[in-house]
């Protein structure tokens, strides 16, 4: 509990300036913050409300009656709004403007809208009036991957905020963790912290035994165990990945680049394995991932691509 902006790692600039707005009353009535899954957005936008909203600091508090609510999500100046099945419907728009209908009982009100690129023309669409003209001392917040990803008619009337991946030293100030899952991490808090779970470390350990049944036996999807553990779709999903990085591990042996391996524990399998087999499996890795997502049956897939990897392991070429 406490001051949510004082937890966010990097982004130091952003934040300078969305306080700056308040303390200049020149807050943007519709911003669109940008950029990766997992690097702090939602965080900063939470933290500026609960600044936006505080009446003891204008770079907010964290210790008063306003700004503890807007911890807990009870906040009546805050409307967090989230896809539902992937959608943000019209309903959802509608319940956004009875709430602005109501009387105004904090300095600002912010609707924050996680997910935009999810709202559908008629939700965008019943949303155009009140961002074209907002009641005084609203701000809407709309979280997106891209700009392109939201409709043209709200993007065109926010104030874009643009994120980034964290750097190595930032994701280390926010979760203390090995090399390697700094480097996996990609720049995104939220990933790092995954990695580092309990609950992440013992599915990371029947990966790496999976791994392991891969390089040694070309039929190894056979195996009982192996078939069990790929019902799971989730589990099924994070194997491909950790293909990808396994092989990505794989080449940068082959260049020696000096990267953090993904799979130190596998060091001694890697040395065994053909490194310049590692750019054709890693492109077969990313098909797989690919193909898991468009829901095809999960053990032909496997099936695929343990006899296409194994060949192309031993021979440097596929058959088509």
């Amino acid at each position: 509990m406490g001051r949510i902006l004082s937890r966010v790692s990097g982004h130091s600039e952003i934040i300078r300036t969305l306080l700056q707005t308040r303390l200049s009353d020149r807050v943007p009535s519709t911003l669109l913050f940008t950029g990766p899954e997992g690097v702090g957005r939602r965080m900063v936008a939470l933290g500026w409300a609960q600044a936006l909203l505080c009446p003891v600091d204008p770079d907010g508090c964290g210790e008063c009656g306003s700004c503890l609510r807007v911890e807990k999500n009870e906040s009546e100046g805050l409307r967090i709004v989230e896809p539902e099945k992937n959608l943000i419907k019209i309903e959802q728009s509608r319940e956004i403007l009875g709430f602005l209908n109501l009387q105004a009982l904090t300095p600002y009100r912010v609707i924050l809208i996680d997910g935009a690129e999810s709202l559908n023309p008629q939700a965008g669409n019943a949303l155009l009036k009140v961002l074209e003209e907002p009641p005084p001392k609203t701000v809407f917040i709309l979280i997106a991957p891209t700009p392109r990803h939201v409709l043209a008619t709200l993007r065109s009337r926010a104030l874009k905020v643009a994120f980034h991946a964290l750097s190595d030293e930032e994701l280390r100030r926010a979760q203390p963790a090995p090399d390697w899952a700094i480097h996996a991490a990609q720049g995104r808090v939220t990933k790092l912290k995954k990695l580092v779970s309990n609950e992440s470390q013992e599915e990371r350990s029947l990966v790496l035994e999976t791994l392991k049944w891969w390089l040694e036996d070309a039929q190894s999807y056979l195996r009982p165990a192996f078939r069990e553990r790929v019902k799971d779709k989730d589990f099924a999903l994070e194997l491909a990945r950790s293909f990808q990085g396994f092989f990505r591990d794989l080449e940068g042996r082959r260049w020696n680049l000096g990267m953090p391996s993904q799979f130190p524990e596998a060091g001694e399998l890697l040395r065994q394995f053909p490194a310049e087999a590692a750019p054709g499996l890693f492109e077969m890795s990313l098909g797989l991932e690919k193909e898991l997502k468009a829901h095809r049956d999960v053990q032909l897939l496997f099936e695929e691509f343990w006899i296409r990897s194994h060949q192309l392991a031993k021979t440097g070429r596929m058959n088509a």
